[in-house]
């Protein structure tokens, strides 16, 4: 099992891939800064600012590590706060797009 840098142990499932009927509809996606993204058919998706959640807490905490002493358990352990942070907003944006994609 792989393990990340917040210290959580990755466990990927065995899992066969499931497939989806042919239908003759057609769908075009356009990706973009302000919407995730538009289809044709007219649905928009807001683009969530996951991170713009998690800055007052990941500034404290990373100010809390930059007055810790080099090399101390102390600081250790601020940094593994500030991966852990760092972790909650990247599973944020790993889980936005295909939660979205697949309604």
């Amino acid at each position: 099992m792989p393990e990340k840098s917040a210290g959580r142990l990755q466990k990927l499932p065995p899992s066969e891939p499931t497939l989806l009927p042919v239908t003759d509809k057609k769908v075009g996606i356009d990706v973009g800064i302000k919407n995730l993204f538009v289809t044709s058919d007219g649905f928009k998706s807001g683009n969530p600012r996951h991170r713009m959640k998690y800055v007052a807490k990941l500034a404290k905490y990373q100010r809390r590590l930059a007055k810790k002493k080099l090399g101390g358990k102390n600081r250790q352990k601020a940094k593994l706060k500030v991966a852990r942070i760092h972790a909650k907003i990247s599973d944020c944006r790993m889980d936005n797009f295909p939660a979205k994609t697949l309604r």
